[in-house]
């Protein structure tokens, strides 16, 4: 690590030709400027190379992998190469706001106890045009808390120690498209997250992303169920039919119409049981334990409210 460079941006790059200038202009206009930006071509076929090589600003370090290796080991490559002192995810079709670095660096400073911090994340069309802000919970021991359930954080929004990471292995290849959930979640080595309230970034979302595939949305969610089950394992004993039972109802949170009172039943059971767990095991002091708690009153509430909805489907016109 050179202390002398403050951020390492990390970018890997695979035939995003259309979005990449965007993406790219957005990191090179931060009011931080203090960083190293970090690409890595992973064998890209379009024209993004070209692209890439248009650039000359001197905080580009470039790599070009000669065959697509795939994101995990490229993300893994960029960090082995990392000199500052955080790392910045940056993905090739979204844009980072001007002042994103600059708030993610001045609040690590601050809280040095945390490992990464996230964002609030404003939604756009293809053509960049706004369909929502995405306002995942702060509070680290509630973030840990949902690790139980889901993932909280915005990947390519994260802002991390690379110390901490390169200590920890990187990013699991046993997991393929949820290769950060796992990565915050590891068992022994869990990460301290934090999101900022305030919205940095701007997700594109589109059918050709990796999460908005249809080609790879299987394995998303796939590999995110089992973080969850391995997550949920470490603090109570739950078999996995039991958890293939109740996921629908208790993970992915929409409504159901083959979820019966007794399977929500069990649900119940098993969150009630690995909240408390968790409280115990983590020993949380009493005002870190309410916002756990809040959490848990929460997602309760919205179990019931989906099971209704997904039993009485035809007067709320959920297939509509």
């Amino acid at each position: 690590m050179d202390e002398n460079v403050k951020i390492s941006v990390l970018m890997t790059v695979y035939n995003g030709e259309k979005y990449l200038r965007e993406a790219i202009n957005s990191v090179l206009s931060q009011t931080f400027t203090d960083f190293e930006f970090i690409i890595v071509n992973d064998g890209s076929k379009d024209n993004s190379l070209e692209i890439i090589k248009s650039y000359k600003d001197p905080r580009i370090v470039f790599i070009d992998n000669q065959v697509n290796s795939g994101l995990i080991k490229s993300l893994n490559i960029g960090i082995s190469n990392a000199k500052g002192k955080y790392i910045a995810r940056m993905d090739q079709d979204d844009i980072s706001l001007p002042n994103r670095f600059a708030t993610q660096y001045d609040f690590m400073e601050k809280n040095p106890n945390i490992d990464v911090v996230g964002g609030w994340t404003e939604c756009v069309n293809p053509s960049g045009n706004s369909i929502k802000i995405s306002r995942n919970v702060i509070d680290p021991w509630v973030i840990r808390y949902e690790f139980l359930f889901n993932n909280v954080m915005f990947h390519s929004s994260i802002f991390f120690k690379t110390e901490v990471i390169k200590k920890n292995g990187g990013y699991s290849e046993q997991f393929v498209h949820s290769e950060d959930y796992e990565m915050y979640s590891r068992p022994g080595k869990e990460l301290l997250c934090a999101n900022i309230p305030q919205v940095l970034f701007k997700l594109r979302l589109h059918n050709e992303s990796i999460t908005g595939s249809d080609t790879t949305q299987p394995t998303v969610h796939k590999n995110a169920l089992n973080v969850a089950f391995r997550n949920i394992s470490q603090y109570i004993i739950i078999s996995r039919p039991d958890f293939d039972l109740i996921k629908d109802i208790m993970i992915i949170k929409k409504p159901s119409q083959n979820t019966s009172l007794a399977t929500l039943w069990k649900a119940g059971k098993i969150l009630k049981k690995a909240t408390e767990s968790f409280i115990k095991k983590n020993k949380l002091d009493k005002t870190n334990a309410d916002l756990v708690m809040k959490s848990y009153r929460g997602r309760r509430k919205m179990m019931w409210q989906h099971y209704i909805i997904g039993k009485y489907h035809k007067y709320f016109k959920i297939n509509d």
